[in-house]
């Protein structure tokens, strides 16, 4: 059956949040949470539709929320439709080719309303919104095993760091610094094999890798001082400086200890910022003795390996949710 969203859903307009106060209920824009203040705009199941800015961020709320003037908030009728359902369905389409702005990408609430779907019945719905919503929830909790699995590897690392001597030494004593060979999105594989990570992560994929091993890096332009560690095989681009310790056992103390320090104090650029070699080559690092760091590596190394494997599960499930997605809601599923 074919509808309009206007049968489907009443939309409202976000609000400036200028005016409250901090406290635990997020405000929400169309990059996602801002900050938090101490009031709720709306408390009830709802769908996010971008008004400006990034069109195709919509976004699925059952929990008290503030949303600003940058996004409507849509109140669906629960009569019609299953609202996750309708979060599914609205996610596939690309907004950004309705934009109606000049300089910023815009949507209007009557443009929304226009827009014409395929709807099955409220049982069907029912179920597809279960089955996507089910690969939801074991992503979600999987981030947050990987988030609990963080602290414990931190927390583990602090007791060492904090309880034991160390002396100062250059990093450049101890590990070897490379940009590697960047690639741009344009070279980017929807479907590629591997990863590609940038200052923000994991960005894309690609066909192929130019790291066999999880490695150490650090965002060395624009964005700086962003630390993480890739998954193997992967292709780290140009912006990423990454740290190759002389002994396997440095990779998890040097990632947590510089969690711990300022980079930005070796930033340099006025227009753009960035951490050159030299700079991190010079960086000074307190170390604890071989046989504490030998003793620290046996304890951290099988954590990261769990994350690791937590983080390769989830991807595989985003990738499956993401074929899955267009063929059940086109209902293209026997």
């Amino acid at each position: 059956m074919f509808v309009k969203l206007k049968e489907l859903l009443t939309i409202k307009n976000g609000s400036d949040y200028k005016h409250l106060s901090r406290g635990k209920i997020p405000v929400i824009g169309t990059g996602g949470v801002m900050l938090y203040v101490d009031k709720f705009l709306y408390d009830k199941e709802t769908i996010l539709l971008p008004r400006k800015g990034s069109l195709n961020n919509i976004m699925y709320v059952d929990k008290p929320f503030w949303t600003v003037d940058t996004m409507f908030y849509a109140i669906p009728n629960q009569e019609k439709v299953n609202a996750k359902y309708l979060y599914y369905h609205l996610s596939l389409i690309n907004f950004a080719r309705l934009d109606v702005g000049s300089t910023i990408p815009s949507m209007t609430a009557s443009l929304y309303y226009s827009l014409i779907i395929d709807l099955p019945t409220l049982e069907i719905q029912n179920k597809i919104a279960s089955i996507l919503s089910s690969l939801d929830s074991q992503i979600s909790r999987n981030d947050t095993m990987v988030k609990r699995l963080q602290v414990l590897a931190h927390n583990i690392f602090f007791y060492y760091y904090s309880n034991y001597e160390k002396q100062l030494i250059k990093l450049k004593d101890i590990a070897k610094m490379y940009q590697p060979e960047t690639i741009t999105g344009n070279d980017f594989v929807k479907n590629g094999q591997y990863f590609v990570y940038g200052s923000g992560g994991i960005i894309g994929k690609y066909n192929k890798y130019n790291h066999k091993d999880s490695e150490l890096m650090i965002s060395c332009r624009g964005k700086c001082g962003n630390i993480a560690l890739s998954l193997p095989y992967s292709w780290i681009i140009g912006n990423q400086m990454v740290i190759k310790p002389l002994k396997s056992q440095l990779k998890y103390y040097l990632y947590n200890y510089f969690q711990i320090i300022n980079l930005n104090k070796i930033e340099t650029g006025s227009v753009q910022k960035q951490i050159t070699r030299a700079n991190l080559e010079n960086l000074d690092i307190r170390l604890v003795n071989d046989d504490v760091l030998f003793a620290l590596g046996k304890k951290l190394s099988p954590i990261y390996k769990k994350i690791n494997d937590i983080y390769e599960l989830n991807e595989q499930l985003k990738a499956f949710k993401s074929k899955m997605l267009p063929l059940l809601i086109n209902q293209q599923l026997g």
